[in-house]
């Protein structure tokens, strides 16, 4: 699975429902997370993500990056 389908599965296991509200939740400036960003990921304009920007995710996520790692190898297993 992509990273974006990755990053969806872990909102929705954390009960965040937007990702206008993963976003607020990353409040990182000078570099916020911005909605355009993964809207980017979803079309396949981005294909490649940051370490600095996994980690962001994932702490707005509230999770490890493992453990998004781990959800998007899911599908592989």
């Amino acid at each position: 699975m992509t990273f974006y389908e990755a990053v969806i599965i872990a909102m929705k296991q954390q009960g965040i429902k937007s990702i206008a509200e993963l976003c607020r939740r990353a409040d990182d400036e000078p570099n916020p997370l911005l909605q355009s960003y993964f809207s980017k990921l979803k079309s396949g304009h981005t294909t490649t993500v940051t370490w600095d920007k996994a980690l962001q995710i994932a702490r707005a996520l509230g999770i490890t990056p493992n453990d998004l790692y781990e959800i998007q190898m899911s599908d592989r297993k």
